[in-house]
């Protein structure tokens, strides 16, 4: 009787190189190399999730940074979650109660 095994493929990156591929290279391979300067993640650096995680900063937030941990996001300069929260939530819940009712759910 024959076993299926699936192969592993494991890679060895640093997360700086990882973190680059995706801001600056993802701008970069959709042709707006440049655009991510005005692009900023805030993180509250007391969160636990980044509590007691590696030293080095870029090793945190790539694999112990949670959701939870935002604080702000600015895209193009415009700052769209503030204190963790998105600017459009308020509206986005109102309209996803409001589809609820209307599906009698």
């Amino acid at each position: 009787m024959r076993t299926a095994t699936r192969s592993k493929r494991h890679a060895l990156v640093e997360a700086r190189l990882l973190l680059e591929a995706a801001s600056a290279g993802g701008y970069a391979a959709i042709g707006m190399a440049g655009a991510e300067a005005a692009d900023r993640v805030v993180l509250d650096a007391h969160d636990a999730a980044l509590a007691g995680g590696p030293d080095d900063a870029d090793e945190a937030v790539l694999w112990g940074a949670g959701p939870r941990a935002v604080r702000e996001v600015h895209v193009d300069g415009v700052r769209i979650v503030e204190e963790g929260v998105h600017r459009g939530y308020d509206d986005a819940r109102v309209a996803y109660e409001r589809a609820i009712r209307r599906l009698a759910i």
